[in-house]
């Protein structure tokens, strides 16, 4: 199979850090509640970090889409919320995964996502 080359051609394009990430989808700093009943604020960086990773678990994953439990969420993190805050991240990995596959993409890619396709 022949990965079209738009796609192998940012392979090599700078990275974006995780909080540009989270910028682009309009996500803000965060708050949750822990396992030891304080709360934890998730700033900008770790919810695209969570994003990032998410994408990444993904691709070294057998699934053809992006499901929840690819999101890692801190242990810390009260069970409950962490749910909550799979659900809400969901939608953005499934955009990034989308935005990193397509051919009119103009960001960086990781090697994980030139072997997943």
């Amino acid at each position: 199979m022949c990965v079209d080359r738009s796609l192998t051609a940012r392979l090599d394009l700078p990275k974006r850090s995780p909080h540009h990430l989270a910028s682009r989808y309009g996500l803000a700093p965060m708050r949750v509640p822990t396992n030891i009943g304080k709360t934890l604020e998730l700033s900008s960086f770790l919810v695209g970090r969570m994003i990032a990773d998410g994408t990444a678990r993904f691709c070294r994953s057998a699934q053809s889409a992006p499901e929840e439990w690819h999101i890692p969420v801190d242990e810390k993190i009260e069970e409950s919320a962490a749910a909550e805050l799979r659900t809400m991240l969901l939608p953005h990995v499934v955009q990034h995964w989308e935005e990193s596959i397509s051919s009119n993409g103009r960001t960086s890619i990781a090697p994980n996502v030139y072997l997943k396709v």
